[in-house]
Formats: structure tokens, sequence, C-alpha cells
């Protein structure tokens, strides 16, 4: 017997839109082609992209689902990720590592770790309409990094899906959590506070929020009196970058001497040194939105490739200088993003 050819219109999906939690539809509005967005943990950006897969399916469309890795693909379907939104969700591995996603008996989508993602070249994917990339931002750690020229293959596998299509819309979600993202350097991506569109390229950037009903009842919770006022309160609640912290931002010193600079993802940070009034040695952070190449840069890194022979030299040689100012907090700032990219460095370099 062959299957449907797309989801009944009697197929409930058990949650709506209700105002509180972050809805998609901002960022189908803009019909744009690509979209960024990342977010606080638990305002509902996955599952309202998931939401919007079923709703498609109702019109015959299906959806990817990517992960990184085939482990975390396993744990999406253990979680059962879908069972607030639609019920008799079914998985079937399609021999490649992932799996096709059935309600019912009518396949609605795919679920496909970017690893494997070349293996897809002759795939028929002509009724895909919604590719969703989730946590495609990390917080790189020795055990748990990008790929290895990560954004080309996810480029190449679009391509794959769409073809001379033009009804196809992608999103990466991710958590704000790293600020050195190879797909912001790639597209050259500004410093935004919310919203950053480029329509001439099809790009929608996104840092989105708890909205004001949400944050009413997070401020009941034991844990929003615990954070409220620390970098972790002003990242899991407002969206800043995870890992800044409160420092001083002023204007650069007048008697600032520059020392060295670091360069990470299109980003130069001109480090100066620089005497308080007390006549206490201070060190300046100067961020620059572009790269400043010399006999004095370290390059850590681009395009989220490490240049690990000006990492040697850097750990050699400043690495602890760095850290010895950062402890004792005599770093100030001229961009509260500063803090942020000193706190990685001295973490992950």
């Amino acid at each position: 017997m062959s299957r449907p050819s797309k989801l009944p219109k009697s197929t409930i999906i058990k949650i709506k839109d209700d105002g509180k939690h972050y809805s998609c539809n901002k960022f189908f509005s803009y019909d744009l082609f690509y979209g960024m967005i990342d977010a606080t943990r638990g305002i509902g950006k996955t599952t309202t992209f998931l939401r919007k897969a079923i709703i498609n399916a109702k019109k015959g469309e299906e959806f990817i689902y990517i992960r990184r890795y085939k482990p975390e693909l396993k744990r999406f379907m253990n979680e059962d990720s879908f069972s607030p939104i639609v019920d008799g969700v079914r998985y079937v591995g399609d021999g490649t590592g992932g799996y096709k996603v059935y309600v019912e008996d009518y396949k609605v989508g795919s679920l496909i770790a970017l690893v494997t993602a070349r293996s897809y070249k002759s795939v028929d994917f002509s009724k895909v309409t919604l590719i969703i990339f989730d946590e495609a931002f990390v917080h790189q750690t020795p055990s748990y990094r990008y790929l290895e020229d990560e954004v080309t293959l996810l480029l190449e596998f679009i391509g794959t899906v769409q073809r001379t299509r033009t009804n196809l819309k992608v999103v990466l979600l991710a958590n704000n959590e790293d600020m050195f993202s190879p797909y912001h350097s790639y597209f050259n991506i500004p410093v935004f506070d919310k919203l950053y569109i480029d329509a001439d390229r099809g790009i929608y950037c996104e840092h989105a929020s708890h909205s004001e009903e949400l944050m009413k009842d997070e401020e009941k919770t034991g844990l929003y009196h615990l954070i409220k006022g620390t970098a972790y309160g002003d990242y899991y609640y407002k969206n800043k970058v995870l890992g800044s912290t409160q420092n001083a931002i002023i204007d650069k010193p007048k008697d600032a001497k520059l020392l060295f600079r670091i360069i990470i993802e299109g980003r130069t940070l001109n480090m100066y040194t620089y005497y308080d009034n007390n006549k206490d040695v201070w060190l300046y952070c100067e961020v620059r939105q572009k790269v400043i190449k010399d006999n004095i840069a370290y390059e850590i890194m681009q395009d989220g490739k490490t240049n690990y022979l000006d990492v040697q030299m850097f750990k050699k040689r400043l690495k602890n200088y760095l850290y010895r100012f950062h402890f004792n907090k005599r770093i100030s700032y001229n961009d509260e993003t500063g803090g942020a990219i000193i706190t990685w460095v001295i973490e992950n370099v």
C-alpha cells in the first residue's frame, strides 16, 4: 500500500503560539533565505521551528533537522523532542547514519548528522522546504568542536537539497555561547544589538531573549534571584555573550602604549599598557572589528581554524602575563564584548 502524500489536515498539533515563548513567525515574515538565531535556553526556539515543520507537512512539505554528530541525533530521539508538538512520531534509519521521520505513515522529514552530509548527494530532497541546524554555534572544548571546513560542508549540503528550487529556508539555531562562530565570520556579520538583516544576500540574524511574560515566570524562581546581576544572569536572561564579565568600559587612556594584538575571527584586540591614578599598571583592551596584522599580532583563530604556531608563541610569551591582569581585574575595555573575548582566550588558548 502506498504511503499518503501529505500529513492529514486533521492531525492535531498540540501547542500554539502563546505570545510567551519564542515564535518563528518573525523570521518567516522577512521572507529571507538564511537565518542565524541565537537565544537563551528555554525560550522555545527549537520547538517553534519543529512545530512549523509539522504545519508544513500538512501541505506535503518535508524538513531536515541537522545536528553536528550522530550521537546528537540519538539524543534528540531519546528525548522524544516532538512529543510536545504531535503524537505518533517514529524514526526509521536511512542507512547513512541518519533517520527518516514519520508521523503515523507519512514521512515528514529527516534527521541528518552534518558529519555525514556528503553521503546524501544522490538523495531526492525535492519536498524539503525547511532545514533546521540546531546547536549550530558551540563553545569549543577538546571533545566538542566545529568540523573541519564546516561552513563549506553545510553550504554544499544546502546546495544538494535546494538544487534550483526557490522555496527553501535555512535556519541555524544556537545558544549565545560562541563569539567566534565561523558562520558569522564567513559571512562577515558585524556586531549588532538585536537584529541584523542583509536583504541582498538573504540573511537574517537575531539575538533573541526572554519575553516579558516569560520573564515574569522566571522572576518567581530561585535561580533568577541567585544569578540576578551576575554575568551568567545576563547571559541566561538577557542573551549577553557567555563568558562576559562586569568590566570597566572607558575611553582609551592618553598614556596608553600598544603592547601586542590578538586576532580572532575577524576581530583584533589591541592590548595597551597604562597607569591609573595610583600609578598601578593596567591593560587596556581595544576591540576593533577588522584584522590588523603586523609583527606584534598573534592570530589565534580565523574561520574556525586555529593558528597553532601563533597560539604556541602567545602561550609562551604572553598568556601568563595576560592572565595576571585578568585575575587581578586590571583590564579595562572600549567595548563590553572585550571581556568575553579575553575570558575565552584565557580559558581556551
